[in-house]
């Protein structure tokens, strides 16, 4: 279990132009978290207002001589759209502060001390009426620096009945690393159940058990170790190797398709269409250009139907196999959770996601969720 304090949090993350903090010794309680704005990103803004008002005076005076000519009309219209770009500058750059404020957490209450135009209002609520730390999820549609071509706004807040009120501890953007231990350990501290708001499945722990691994849960009575005995969906295929049970491997085999038969036909379908009409007009580059593409979409499902991906469960880890090489192997004392999320199964460890399965039907996601969770139960 997570001990009582925020051991990860030593680093101010930047949130584009600010960031949360614990300011607190040791991340300990009472704890203060201030919301900061960044004071170089007002100064660079308010530095570019203050030259867009001088731009906008100057070309009001006519000191940069400029010639218009047939297009005298615009002459007045410039300064005031520099005026304009100025304001929005200056807008930019005293907002954040304005919106910069703090939250002390004790052991008893939830204090939040939010800006306003003219001085500062405060509010209070009993830590007992919060329902739990929640972590939820946002997908940003914008390339990252990463190369990736999006990016994910994690949000830690404390979750409440009454949806007006919003409590964030902390928030996140990133392609990669995920803000886990830091929620567990939110969790650990504040003594309230963490809540994964992730996905549309929702998962509520209690705080002594918010890092505890499936088989501790199994062994609590928390999770079942009951064996799902219904056959296995089509595409996916099940078998034990080995004597004894304390010594037999689990092995699924996983028939992943890239994409669905029906839709593959239908693509494939208008390719040949649209190399025989290419033939009739006398577009022989265009024809076998189209034959090429599908006769590589033939290839590809061919491959998926015949080069299956392969689980290997044993007592004590799992290994994601793809022809004949293992290519990542997860310890069972690490997953915390199996997740069958949209389009992929999914392990959940302190050291971040595993994708375990993808690209198949969600009876085929739902089994493997299952027997995976089944498996690493009764290890």
């Amino acid at each position: 279990m997570q001990s009582g304090k925020l051991d990860t949090w030593r680093a101010e993350r930047r949130l584009r132009n600010r960031w949360f903090e614990v300011v607190s010794p040791e991340g300990e309680l009472p704890l203060r978290i201030e919301n900061k704005a960044s004071t170089s990103d007002s100064v660079i803004r308010g530095v570019a207002a203050g030259a867009c008002f001088v731009a906008a005076w100057m070309i009001a005076g006519d000191s940069f001589g400029i010639e218009f000519g047939t297009y005298e009309r615009l002459r007045p219209i410039l300064p005031m759209l520099a005026v304009v770009a100025g304001l929005w500058q200056l807008a930019k750059a005293v907002k954040p502060r304005l919106e910069s404020g703090h939250i002390e957490i004790t052991r008893d209450k939830v204090t939040v001390v939010e800006p306003r135009l003219f001085g500062r209002k405060s509010w209070s609520e009993p830590l007992s009426s919060f329902a739990g730390v929640r972590w939820s999820k946002r997908i940003l549609n914008r390339r990252n620096n990463s190369g990736g071509n999006r990016d994910y706004l994690h949000i830690i807040d404390l979750a409440h009945p009454d949806d007006r009120i919003f409590v964030p501890l902390d928030k996140w953007i990133t392609a990669g690393d995920e803000p886990r231990k830091l929620w567990e350990q939110f969790s650990a501290l504040l003594d309230l159940p963490a809540i994964d708001a992730r996905d549309d499945d929702v998962q509520v722990r209690a705080a002594g058990d918010v890092d505890k691994n499936i088989r501790e849960l199994a062994r609590d009575g928390k999770v079942s170790t009951e064996w799902d005995d219904r056959p296995p969906p089509q595409g996916i295929g099940v078998s034990h190797v080995g004597g004894t049970e304390q010594a037999q491997e689990i092995h699924l085999e996983m028939f992943e398709q890239p994409i669905s038969p029906m839709l593959a036909r239908v693509i494939g379908g208008g390719l040949v269409a649209a190399a025989l009409f290419g033939v009739f007009q006398g577009q022989i580059f265009v024809a076998l250009l189209c034959l090429g593409f599908a006769y590589l979409l033939f290839r590809v499902m061919k491959r998926s139907r015949t080069h299956p991906t392969e689980l290997r469960i044993t007592r004590e880890q799992l290994s994601y196999v793809v022809a004949g090489a293992v290519q990542e192997t997860v310890m069972l004392g690490d997953v915390e959770r199996v997740k069958a999320g949209t389009g992929s199964v999914v392990l959940e460890t302190d050291e971040g996601e595993k994708i375990i399965a993808r690209n198949l039907p969600p009876d085929g996601l739902a089994y493997v969720r299952d027997i995976v969770e089944s498996a690493i139960a009764n290890a």
